[in-house]
């Protein structure tokens, strides 16, 4: 139960920076940005709480306790500023009107179909190759080598005193390595569930929620629905083409059908080098790396929220301006033209028309320079969400630290090309 409420908590703080950074194309999108930011901020500030408590004999018990108050201040200071701004101004604080950008034609109810299909289909990946047994874990063959020293770090957090963190597998080493998802696993263990279901859990919400931001990122990058679906369905696809040749081979579907269910190795690849039977190029690297899926879902993440302003961006820079004929032939209407009434709730100055704040008399130039000024404000207005992926991305390296080098490489080549 503690660890579930724990859970609840991690998603709550993912969900209460994401609206205040970002904008969502629609409700899945926003579950798994919380999801995927609340698990990397909680994970981060657990740990490093329990590193300042490392001298205590319990320290995930402290660090528990101060994250749980943490949240509870963190999700409570909305309300207290609403009251407080609310007795100041006598009025009240508006919520955030764009949270949602507008979608293209589809069915809502096709989209979460296909999300519960995956929940259903990726429970049995993890589950399949990672359960437990009264008091023994079972570990399928791929995985064992790997599952070793990532259950060992886990179990040394959920039954250990691993502060400072060092490798269990190495005695005296210090850890320079990716480690934060088997702690958060570790953690989830402390607060009472079993191992199975704390690293399975994690794994389930994490490989599903990637799946839901590569849904979005094909939909707002090609405007259709059908594209992210296919995009994402496509995850569950064999990484080469290996498996035509193979299916090829089969004489009818029923014998494709169960040469795969009799089939007890990996396909060989197109690649030529010696690891080509590993599965490299297979989703046993996310049964194996549990912590891969979420990383790249946070990297998807930020290049969703790229898109969306650069898409706003392009779409005021391809507006015709005013020509000088248009500008010109205005100022005597606008001149007869009675000024219009200001209500009471208009009290900033740009709401009010040009006949009443600038003379007739100016120029094409000056007409169009809102245009350029507004264009600023909206970038303005989107820098605390470049901060905010920069962080994003700067929490990932005890994460997994190969994405980040792939997102340097990733931004830097969109940089390049995309920056005016």
């Amino acid at each position: 139960m503690l660890a579930l409420i724990y859970f609840w908590c991690a998603v709550s703080v993912g969900d209460f920076f994401c609206q205040r950074f970002y904008r969502f194309v629609s409700v899945a999108h926003r579950c798994a940005a919380a999801l995927l930011v609340g698990l990397l901020i909680s994970s981060w500030f657990t740990y490093l709480a329990g590193l300042a408590f490392a001298w205590t004999a319990r320290p995930l018990l402290w660090a528990n306790l101060l994250f749980t108050l943490a949240v509870l201040a963190l999700l409570s200071w909305p309300k207290w500023k609403r009251k407080f701004r609310s007795t100041e101004r006598n009025t009240e604080l508006r919520y955030r009107s764009d949270l949602y950008l507008p979608r293209p034609p589809g069915s809502g109810i096709a989209d979460w179909l296909l999300i519960t299909g995956y929940v259903l289909l990726v429970s049995w990946m993890m589950f399949a190759s990672f359960s437990s047994s009264g008091s023994k874990l079972q570990i399928a063959n791929a995985q064992y080598s790997d599952f070793g020293p990532n259950t060992a770090i886990m179990q040394s957090f959920a039954v250990g005193h691993n502060f400072p963190t060092e490798y269990p597998h190495f005695s005296g080493d210090r850890i320079r390595y990716h480690f934060l998802f088997y702690f958060q696993a570790g953690n989830l263990e402390f607060l009472g569930l079993n191992p199975a279901w704390s690293l399975n859990l994690l794994s389930i919400v994490t490989v599903v929620a990637m799946l839901i931001v590569v849904m979005t990122l094909g939909e707002v990058l090609f405007n259709s629905r059908a594209v992210g679906r296919l995009g994402s369905l496509l995850f569950f696809f064999f990484g080469s083409l290996s498996y035509v040749p193979f299916l090829h081979k089969q004489l009818s579907i029923r014998a494709a059908i169960e040469a795969v269910k009799r089939h007890g190795e990996f396909l060989p690849s197109i690649f030529p080098y010696r690891g080509e039977q590993w599965g490299t190029w297979s989703q046993v690297t996310y049964l194996n790396q549990r912590h891969f899926a979420s990383a790249i879902g946070i990297l998807m993440l930020v290049l969703v929220f790229l898109v969306i302003p650069y898409r706003a961006w392009a779409a005021r820079r391809s507006k015709p301006l005013p020509s000088t004929d248009t500008v010109q032939s205005e100022p005597d209407a606008l001149i007869e033209a009675p000024p219009p009434a200001v209500s009471d709730d208009m009290t900033r100055p740009d709401t009010l028309s040009e006949s009443q704040t600038e003379p007739a008399s100016l120029s094409a130039a000056t007409k169009v320079k809102p245009q350029t000024v507004g264009t600023a404000e909206s970038f303005r207005a989107t820098v605390p969400g470049f901060i905010f992926s920069g962080v994003l991305l700067g929490l990932i390296p005890m994460w997994n630290s190969a994405v980040l080098i792939a997102a340097a490489a990733v931004l830097g080549l969109l940089f390049s090309l995309c920056f005016p």
